[in-house]
């Protein structure tokens, strides 16, 4: 007999080994891979059957009700041991601004700037920043997006546009707000931009060489 600490699913195959949870072949998890024309986009992959993609939290922190029965990643795992989910969590609240696709009911929603054309253009552009002590409007004028959007055009191709709105689809808005560094900071937003217009020169060089 398998015991308690095995689970089956309808088909015989183990999705649960202790407190492991076990991909049987048919999980799939969004991924960022070049389609048919060559292009990036996000597409959904399947995980292989045996892989590991989970433990139970429960059997970590029982005393946390919140944790009853709820499966989490590994590098959940790693965030809760170095307290980085504590720091991920506050600095996603300061970063709700973010969050612009959530909706007008939200508290400044109407102050907001218009949706970028691009999701890149919502870092690389310089739209909707965070202004705790009050809001520049000056950023919000059309001539001052016309001139970010311009500058950001003129400093990459269409592929490499094409990636980071790939990437940026992959990620949260509030994590990539925090990768680049955009609290505020304008040396670290500053960075930030540098960083990201890196990234897809990078991927333009490995592009040219694939075959």
């Amino acid at each position: 007999a398998d015991g308690d600490d095995i689970e089956r699913d309808d088909k015989g195959r183990v999705i649960r080994r202790g407190r492991v949870l076990i991909s049987n072949g048919e999980r799939y998890e969004p991924a960022v891979a070049y389609d048919e024309r060559g292009r990036l986009a996000t597409v959904m992959m399947r995980i292989p059957a045996g892989a590991v993609i989970g433990y139970l939290a429960q059997d970590l922190d029982p005393a946390d009700p919140d944790n009853a029965s709820r499966w989490f990643t590994p590098t959940e795992r790693a965030e809760r041991a170095s307290g980085a989910k504590a720091k991920r969590e506050e600095t996603e609240r300061r970063n709700e601004h973010f969050r612009w696709y959530a909706g007008a009911d939200k508290p400044g929603a109407a102050a907001l700037p218009r949706e970028p054309k691009h999701l890149w253009q919502l870092f690389v552009g310089g739209q909707n920043r965070s202004r705790p002590r009050g809001h520049d409007h000056a950023a919000d004028e059309p001539q001052v997006r016309d001139e970010q959007e311009r500058y950001v055009e003129s400093v990459l191709t269409p592929l490499e546009i094409d990636i980071l709105d790939a990437a940026l689809s992959a990620r949260g808005f509030a994590d990539i707000g925090r990768l680049v560094g955009c609290n505020n900071d304008k040396a670290a937003e500053r960075a930030g931009k540098r960083a990201l217009i890196a990234a897809a020169k990078k991927f333009q060089e490995i592009r040219q060489t694939m075959p």
